[in-house]
């Protein structure tokens, strides 16, 4: 599976909840480093990451936003096991939203 949008998405797994996060307009996955933490006992955090943002700062970002959401509906499908949930902080939320 490409992981390129998706951090942490090697734990997911079929028994614990993934809670798939998508971080406020201009952020970063690193947002919910703390979540991924404090959390893995019973939640998979799976937060996305953009081209553009932290490490893929030198990435050209999306330009479209259908093509941004195709690939991260793809990428999410692809990696759902068990039970999700989708979350997203202020602009993330549209994006979350749009998604689905």
């Amino acid at each position: 599976m490409n992981q390129r949008l998706l951090k942490n998405g090697e734990n997911i797994n079929s028994q614990d909840i993934t809670l798939f996060c998508f971080p406020f307009a201009g952020g970063g996955a690193s947002t919910y480093t703390s979540w991924i933490k404090k959390l893995k006992d019973k939640i998979t955090v799976c937060p996305i990451q953009l081209p553009g943002r932290e490490e893929r700062i030198m990435e050209k970002p999306y330009t479209d936003m259908s093509e941004l959401l195709r690939d991260l509906t793809d990428e999410i499908v692809i990696a759902i096991k068990g039970k999700y949930v989708l979350w997203g902080h202020s602009m993330g939320w549209c994006n979350c939203i749009s998604a689905t």
